[in-house]
């Protein structure tokens, strides 16, 4: 996937989300709005029922001015001669209840022309029930509708919205999923996109590698079937010796391709036994040095570990610092000087490959673990590598339950530290001593 479809793709998918969430908000919103309409229904519904069982046998109700109700107009004409203020408090309580709302309310009854309150109940607002929304017009009362019984109810929008709550939990979580998903298919096809180009980088590596060998087998080839170089015992000697030397180099390649699906799925087994580690480091010092020193750099070897017998699979170790050996010398641009420590405590073995060349910055270290991936950086084009070395030293160390870690710094140079316990037990290791296991080139 090229940057830009990948770009876009992000864009898109942003978008979308947004438009999502945007219109679940939109929806919530008339949730909100339907749940405040069917309360004012329901409201309203109620209030009806109340006046009609209120007035249903009028003319048998007396003026009568109970507890609780207050008279705030004492000339208005015959307006409590038809109402029964116990009764209705009674009824008004009765309906809400079995409705099952149980917030408390304020009532009373005022002149919607005048807004002149009539009476209402003791220690309430007369504001509130002047303004409030829930009201129906007494028109069975005889001449006038213009007189209301309006009811207040306290802490309205707070019920509401306590009803709504499971309706809120369920949109939040819809939206917390939906960003989470997001989040997971932008990282997965940033990973994956990352992936890709480290295969493309890999494939491109490895065609580059395996030009050379194939180019000089040809050659050399084509020079052998010429009739006077076979007359020249040398030159055929020569051209077969090149020949053999870069099919080894051809197979080599060709292993460590192979080796990365046996790495992946740990399909390879540890021969464990007790190993003299510093003799495998001074031995693997002295083949480098003669690679290191041909650049003009240097070995320096402190050997200072006081337990250094570690129950290892020689050839796994071997592998382990050379790899970091060879690291140390690609990535030194001039002449590379290389620090080797040892050291050890109560826990276990540990060793230190130190070197002065490019380093690697805080945001490639977290990476330079994982299979393939190289280090993206123009100016050494020329260090030739497959992005397999270190991803060995890694899996390999924690296969003997060790651990590895690295400090570094741009142009200032690296140290990898690798820790090995001692008597360590792995159970699917081999502990034969006969048997060596067969090498995984890193």
């Amino acid at each position: 996937m090229n940057k830009r479809i990948f770009i876009t793709v992000i864009v898109l998918t942003t978008i979308g989300l947004i438009g999502v969430i945007a219109i679940q908000f939109y929806w919530f919103h008339k949730a909100l709005q339907l749940k405040e309409d069917q309360f004012s229904n329901q409201t309203q519904i109620i209030l009806k029922e109340v006046v009609d069982k209120l007035f249903i046998k009028q003319s048998t109700y007396l003026s009568v001015q109970k507890p609780g109700e207050e008279l705030d107009n004492k000339n208005v004409p015959n307006i409590l001669s038809a109402v029964d203020t116990a009764k209705l408090r009674s009824l008004l309580e009765e309906k809400f209840r079995n409705q099952k709302m149980e917030s408390s309310f304020e009532y009373g009854i005022f002149n919607l022309t005048t807004r002149q309150l009539i009476f209402k109940q003791h220690n309430s607002n007369p504001e509130n029930i002047v303004t409030s929304s829930h009201r129906i017009a007494l028109s069975n009362m005889g001449r006038s509708n213009s007189f209301v019984l309006a009811v207040y109810i306290k802490n309205e929008k707070e019920e509401i919205r306590a009803e709504m709550i499971p309706v809120l939990v369920l949109f939040l979580a819809l939206v917390a999923g939906l960003a989470v998903l997001f989040g997971f298919v932008v990282y997965n096809l940033k990973r994956q996109k990352k992936l890709g180009d480290m295969k493309t980088d890999f494939v491109n590596n490895m065609t580059h590698e395996l030009k050379t060998p194939i180019s000089t087998i040809s050659i050399a080839t084509e020079m052998l079937i010429k009739p006077e170089v076979n007359t020249d015992a040398n030159r055929v000697g020569r051209y077969a010796r090149m020949i053999y030397d870069e099919n080894n180099r051809l197979r080599l390649m060709v292993e460590r391709v192979l080796q990365i699906a046996v790495i992946e799925k740990g399909e390879y087994n540890l021969r464990l036994r007790d190993t003299d580690v510093h003799e495998l480091i001074h031995e693997l010092v002295q083949k480098f040095l003669l690679t290191v020193r041909s650049r003009g750099g240097n070995m320096c070897v402190s050997l200072q570990a006081t337990r250094y017998i570690l129950k290892v699979d020689k050839i796994h170790f071997n592998n382990i610092i050379s790899n970091l050996f060879d690291n140390a010398n690609k990535y030194s641009l001039e002449r590379p000087h290389i620090t080797v420590k040892t050291w050890s405590d109560e826990k276990g073995f540990y060793v230190s490959v130190e070197d002065q060349g490019i380093g690697i910055s805080a945001e490639h270290q977290k990476h330079i673990f994982r299979n393939l991936y190289r280090v993206p950086a123009k100016h050494i084009h020329n260090v030739k590598g497959f992005g397999l070395g270190l991803y060995y030293v890694k899996t390999l160390t924690q296969a003997h339950g060790g651990t590895v870690k690295v400090y570094s710094e741009l142009e200032k140079g690296s140290r990898f530290e690798l820790f090995f316990p001692f008597n360590y037990q792995n159970s699917t290791a081999d502990e034969q001593e006969n048997d060596e296991s067969q090498p995984i080139v890193g």
